[in-house]
Parts: structure tokens; C-alpha cells; sequence
């Protein structure tokens, strides 16, 4: 199996993979701070779907769908490993989901469950102004190794390379 970051090109495979959970959401594709991984079969069929925002110094987890036939296949938390080390390369120091039914499956894939007082003000904002009141909030840690780059890297590393050629 093989992860690849996706474009509105695939966006009909992803819809269709939303629609059988009944989640989906078509604005996702337009923002350039949006990104979607997929794990992909060899056969080219897509089997998981990770939607991730940056914002700020954190990276936020919006959702993680698994295909109906590939679930308990361990695919999901390879596209979790995949975002973690994304998240490391891009110097974020927290990735944090807001959810209402995958708050057991986070947890066992190393999240841990966090209250809303406890979070910086930006993320509170982000909260309200995406209506993610009645969310459970994950977050886990990202250990950021002295191999990565330095801050300032970085940033210049974000401004010459675009996010959605980041790639496994």
C-alpha cells in the first residue's frame, strides 16, 4: 500500500469514500492550508482518507475515514504515522482532533483526551468559529527530534515548497 497526498483530481474517490460514511464536506478541497493523504492499494484503489489543516504551530486532524472493507487492517494508523512525521518535518509541536465518534480509536492510536480550558486561545477560537463546541478534543504530542530542521528552516522550506507535494 502506498500514501499520496491528494488534489481536487481525486476528489470524486474521496466524496464517494465520505458518502458511505455519510461525511463529506466539498469546500475542504479550495484552502491551500488543507491537505488530504490517502492510503492507496496497489491496485490504485483508495482505501483511507486523512483531512489535516495547519494552523498556527499545531496540526489539526479534521478526519480520518477508512473504507467499510479495509478497516481493522491497519491502514488508519499508518496514515496516523504518516501525518506524525509530517507534522514533524513541518515543525508542529501538537496534533489535535476535534471529534464526536473517534475519541476510542484515537486514544488507542497513542491521542489522549484534553478539555477545552487547557487549550491555547487560538485553538479555543478555532473551536467556536468552526461550530466544534460539542466535540471531544484528542491531541497528542509530536517529538520533535534534533535531526529536524530549525524553525526558521522551516518556514523557509513552507514558502519554497508547496505543502501538497509533501509526500511518503
Amino acid at each position: 500500500m502506498t500514501i499520496l497526498a491528494l488534489t481536487k483530481a481525486h476528489q470524486s474517490q474521496v466524496q464517494q469514500l465520505f458518502n458511505d460514511v455519510d461525511f463529506f464536506s466539498a469546500e475542504w478541497f479550495s484552502s491551500p492550508k488543507q491537505l488530504f493523504f490517502s492510503v492507496f492499494t496497489q491496485d490504485h484503489e483508495l482505501t483511507t482518507v486523512a483531512h489535516i489543516e495547519l494552523y498556527h504551530n499545531v496540526m489539526i486532524l479534521k478526519a480520518l475515514t477508512t473504507s467499510k472493507a479495509y478497516r481493522n487492517q491497519g491502514v488508519a494508523r499508518k496514515l496516523l504515522k504518516h501525518t506524525e512525521h509530517l507534522a514533524q518535518k513541518l515543525g508542529c509541536d501538537m496534533i489535535y482532533a476535534f471529534t464526536r465518534y473517534g475519541a476510542n480509536y484515537l486514544e488507542c492510536a497513542g491521542f489522549e483526551q484534553t478539555i477545552r480550558s487547557r487549550l491555547p486561545l487560538q485553538l479555543v477560537d478555532y473551536m467556536t468559529n468552526h461550530q466544534l463546541n460539542h466535540s471531544t478534543i484528542m491531541k497528542r504530542k509530536v517529538e520533535l527530534s534534533k535531526k529536524h530542521l530549525m524553525r526558521q528552516e522551516q518556514k523557509a522550506l513552507q514558502t519554497q515548497m508547496p505543502l501538497s507535494h509533501l509526500v511518503a
